[in-house]
């Protein structure tokens, strides 16, 4: 494969990547725990936070959730992004990895990223992730304290969100690349 054909592909999959990141934009997802909704986009992005009207939240608390959990997923999503460029970096280079190497680096990363929190302060809500974008803890400060039943409910909301927005995106990747076929194609292996 000449530098102009591996230049098409790489064109390729940007258009591809632009056709899934505007159709994720596009898509709402709620996750509910106990009395606490949490309403986020496909690509991730924490829209709203909202209790039930026989439990309403402090608008404050809320707005605060939702700041703190977009700077923990964009920070989480930073750091795996950095993790996966010498991964993928190869194969735009001289061999394409085979499929099981490509997967043993991969677990590789994910057991880093595990290891590794990531804390996003909104001023009244301090929010801590790993860099699988698991919600670990949320804790309220002095100014708005949060009832710790209330604290499980944001972070059950939130991991439920987060993976229904992840499994999203993984379908739409899946479409975008033609299947489990087309992924294989791309690393050489039919």
């Amino acid at each position: 494969m000449g530098f102009l054909d591996k230049a098409k592909d790489l064109y390729h999959i940007q258009k591809q990547a632009k056709v899934i990141e505007k159709q994720l934009k596009g898509i709402t997802i709620e996750a509910t725990s106990n009395n606490v909704t949490l309403v986020c986009d496909g690509k991730q992005l924490f829209l709203e936070a909202k209790g039930t009207e026989q439990a309403p939240l402090d608008p404050k608390l809320a707005k605060s959730f939702v700041e703190a959990a977009n700077k923990a997923v964009k920070k989480s999503q930073e750091i795996g992004a950095e993790r996966m460029k010498s991964v993928m970096g190869g194969m735009f280079g001289g061999n394409k990895p085979d499929l099981y190497t490509l997967q043993k680096q991969a677990k590789e990363i994910k057991e880093q990223l595990k290891n590794i929190h990531i804390e996003a302060d909104s001023g009244a809500v301090v929010l801590t992730c790993n860099g699988e974008q698991e919600f670990i803890e949320v804790k309220g400060t002095d100014a708005i304290p949060m009832d710790p039943s209330l604290a499980k409910s944001f972070l059950d909301a939130a991991n439920k969100a987060i993976k229904k927005s992840q499994l999203v995106g993984a379908e739409k990747m899946k479409e975008a690349m033609g299947g489990a076929e087309g992924i294989g194609a791309m690393f050489g292996q039919q």
